[in-house]
């Protein structure tokens, strides 16, 4: 069912992962100019507009992709076991974007004198987290349904 804990966790991720979209990772300075650091790219603050510096979209297509492997993970309930294959495939997934985001934030942090990270660098590995405390749960209501069974 969909009230179950483990879909609050996997809906609590597709949140999370939602404001990842959409607020900076980081902010950057160098001399007088102001840069953003988003998940799709390097972005020069100016009051007249905002630049772009260069795109990462690589990143913007994994996390939409693991945001509709959640829905859909979400939304077949009565499939246990495959929700727990989707889970590890998903944690998979947002290992890789944690990984995109280190390596993004190392490459563009050289070029720059200051720097400083915002909350939502963060946000991945408690998505990370979400995912596998709602596969944890899987498992544990497929182990309890195992367990009725045998005493049928």
């Amino acid at each position: 069912m969909i009230q179950r804990i483990q879909s609050v966790y996997l809906v609590m991720a597709i949140v999370a992962l939602c404001f990842f979209l959409t607020m900076p990772i980081a902010y950057f300075q160098k001399a007088n100019e102001s840069f953003a650091l988003f998940h799709y790219g390097l972005i020069k603050i100016q009051s007249s507009g905002n630049i772009i510096v260069y795109y990462n979209l690589a990143t913007t297509i994994l996390t939409f992709l693991i945001e509709l492997l959640l829905l859909y993970t979400l939304l077949i309930f009565k499939n246990r076991l495959k929700q727990i294959k989707l889970c590890n495939i998903i944690n998979f997934l947002i290992l890789v974007v944690i990984a995109s985001n280190i390596w993004q934030f190392i490459r563009t942090k050289s070029g720059f004198d200051d720097y400083s990270i915002k909350w939502v660098f963060f946000i991945p590995v408690i998505a990370l987290v979400l995912v596998w405390l709602a596969q944890r749960n899987i498992k544990k209501d497929e182990e309890l349904v195992r367990s009725a069974d045998r005493l049928r």
